[in-house]
């Protein structure tokens, strides 16, 4: 069974966090997308097999599915950063309660992790520790 993504479901990953987070914005010593996707991928890892199977296939769904959506022959991976965050605005706004879903779990899953990370959790003036590790405690006993 599958413990890591692919290096495409990786860069699915890493695109999809740029667009959501990009650099620049908000907090001033945010951890990069790299660094965010490795966290996904670890968090996923941690929770499963099955997890990073579903989350992997997902991600490749969602990359593609820029054929089925706007009729380009292209991939999420290959757009432009203004085009990325257009395409992930008709996902939160489509009438089709399956694409606002997938659009939902894929931004749950990276905010909640994103939020974990140390720094970030300074940023905004959180204290009490790791969220996701210790949910994973938690799950793991």
């Amino acid at each position: 069974m599958a413990t890591e993504f692919s290096r495409g479901q990786r860069r699915i990953l890493t695109a999809f966090v740029e667009a959501l987070l990009p650099s620049g914005v908000g907090l001033t010593a945010a951890p990069s997308a790299a660094e965010v996707s490795a966290r996904v991928e670890e968090f996923a890892g941690r929770i499963g097999a099955h997890a990073v199977i579903g989350l992997g296939l997902l991600l490749v769904a969602f990359d593609w599915s820029v054929v089925l959506v706007w009729g380009r022959f292209a991939r999420f991976v290959s757009l432009d950063a203004e085009d990325r965050i257009r395409y992930l605005r008709a996902w939160d706004e489509s009438r089709l309660y399956l694409r606002r879903a997938t659009l939902l779990l894929l931004k749950t899953v990276v905010t909640m992790v994103y939020g974990s990370i140390p720094e970030v959790q300074r940023a905004i003036g959180y204290r009490p520790g790791n969220i996701v590790d210790g949910a994973l405690r938690e799950v793991g006993s």
